[in-house]
Parts: C-alpha cells; structure tokens; sequence
C-alpha cells in the first residue's frame, strides 16, 4: 500500500494509486508505490488502487494481482535502507496505464481495506505467560 509523499503511507485512506475500470470488465492502474519488499525479482506484485466503477464513482479500495513483467508496471529504482541486503530489495514502482483483467481482483471489488486489515491487525494477546526461571 505505501506510496511516496503524498499518497498513502502511514494513512493508507490517502491512496492515490487508481484503478478505473476500461469498460470490458477489466481495470487501468496508475500510481506510484515504494517499500515494496522483495520487488527485484518478484513474479508477482499484489497493488492496492482507490478502485473506480465505469460511472467514475469511487467504490473504495480494491487489491488486484499482476505479473511483474506487465507492460506497465516499472521499477523506478531500489531503495537504499538500512535492510538493503534483505532478498529483493524494496522497490520503487510505477504503474502507467496497467491494463488487468476482472481476474485480476482479489476477492472483490471495494474490499481491498477489509482484506488488508486481517494482515496488518494487531497479534492476539499471548495466552499463556512464559516461564522467565
């Protein structure tokens, strides 16, 4: 979901990346994301976009998957962190005029915020307390 300043990033309402969907029955991603881990040499990339429907009416978040080597999809650059050793790197990608197919959404369209959620929610309180002897 992270995306430069001033798109979503500790805020992921502030999404800029777009998907307005092409009247097919698929999508057009534009946007910018970075801290992608492991983007270098990724299949696969999972891109979260402010979804719009064919009236132009925002239907809220949706998640849609893409192969990496998609006409559209570049990397602008590796980021350089304190992790840069970590496998892949994190990327910074652009997406211009990404066509996806309705096959590419994960679940369904305007939900992308639910699913996120289950993955970045809080862990559960432990259940039982260690033994520190």
């Amino acid at each position: 979901m992270t995306e430069p300043p001033p798109g979503a990033g500790s805020d992921p309402t502030a999404l800029k990346t777009t998907a307005h969907a092409d009247g097919k029955g698929g999508f057009i991603i534009n946007g910018e994301k970075w801290l992608i881990t492991g983007a270098d040499g990724a299949a696969f990339t999972i891109i979260m976009a402010r979804t719009f429907n064919e009236a132009g009416a925002d239907v809220g978040a949706s998640m849609f998957l893409s192969p990496m080597d998609a006409p559209g999809i570049k990397t602008k650059r590796a980021l350089d962190t304190i992790d840069a050793s970590f496998t892949g790197g994190h990327g910074h990608l652009e997406f211009a005029e990404l066509r996806v197919g309705a096959d590419a959404v994960l679940g369904e369209v305007g939900q992308g915020f639910k699913y996120a959620q289950v993955r970045l929610q809080a862990a559960p309180p432990a259940r039982h307390k260690p033994d520190l002897a």
